[in-house]
């Protein structure tokens, strides 16, 4: 069997190291099943995979639930197939159902290395669609760094009021960032400007994580605590993917806004009560 990991070329939107691409791969083999790999190689139109690795489907692993070494390394090179195929084919692995949830408890730094990957391609895109419609005059509209997110999310909720859903996302979006930024500062966590929303929500909740860890009192956190940040970190996600969407309007409604707009106000303030203590 041929080592294919070692043949991988990216795109520079899309490229993963070896040990991303593990973990990856590990996430895949530890949560789908054979029906899920079959659904996932017809999705990429990699089923010339199987054909040509027929012991894939025949490892006793499949049936006895085990972890074999075999098996991990078939699991491997059908990702690494996958992804030599296309390397757009990585969001089409992690929009599978449940593998963003079981890579976000496998390793959170990980699972925010990959929305990265995919948020920065989708930050690319987005990019050259604005600038070549009128639209991209709306960005001066946009808040500062030191505007308070509240306000922003104040505004972004009169902006859909009056049915203005495109700009209120991007509100939204610009409240949610500036928060978790003005966040990591008030919080001495070093970021980068290309830190991506769900990087800075990755940041707080390891710096969160740490502070409870070593008994400080100004950080009150327990298991349920942590399953809530779990939980908000998926929700600020599905809410970033939303947002890179409001270049067509026929994307979202009206109520997926306001939804959106309200968690992202949960969100704040229940990390805002963390962090007070």
């Amino acid at each position: 069997m041929s080592d294919l990991t070692d043949e991988l070329t990216y795109p520079a939107a899309y490229q993963l190291t070896k040990q991303q691409q593990k973990i990856l791969s590990v996430v895949l083999m530890e949560y789908l099943n054979m029906g899920d790999w079959k659904g996932l190689f017809k999705k990429t139109d990699s089923e010339a995979f199987a054909k040509q690795q027929t012991q894939f489907y025949d490892d006793d692993s499949w049936d006895t639930g085990s972890i074999e070494d075999t098996l991990e390394k078939d699991c491997a090179e059908a990702v690494a197939f996958i992804l030599n195929k296309d390397s757009r084919h990585l969001k089409v692995i992690w929009e599978m159902p449940g593998v963003k949830t079981m890579s976000l408890r496998k390793d959170e730094n990980f699972h925010a290395e990959i929305e990265a990957i995919i948020e920065d391609a989708l930050d690319q895109s987005t990019d050259n669609k604005i600038i070549a419609t009128s639209d991209k005059d709306n960005n001066s509209n946009l808040p500062d760094e030191n505007q308070n997110p509240y306000e922003t999310l104040d505004a972004a909720q009169e902006l859909l009021d009056s049915n203005n859903t495109t700009q209120s996302m991007r509100l939204m979006h610009a409240a949610l960032k500036n928060f978790l930024q003005q966040t990591c500062k008030n919080l001495e966590i070093t970021t980068d400007d290309k830190d991506s929303v769900s990087i800075l929500q990755a940041k707080v909740n390891e710096h969160l994580k740490q502070k409870n860890s070593a008994s400080q009192k100004s950080i009150n956190l327990n298991d349920s605590s942590l399953s809530i940040l779990r939980t908000s970190t998926l929700l600020i996600e599905t809410i970033d993917d939303l947002s890179y969407q409001n270049t067509n309007e026929k994307h979202v409604n009206n109520s997926d806004v306001k939804y959106a707009i309200n968690i992202t106000r949960s969100v704040m303030i229940y990390i805002d009560e963390l962090v007070v203590g």
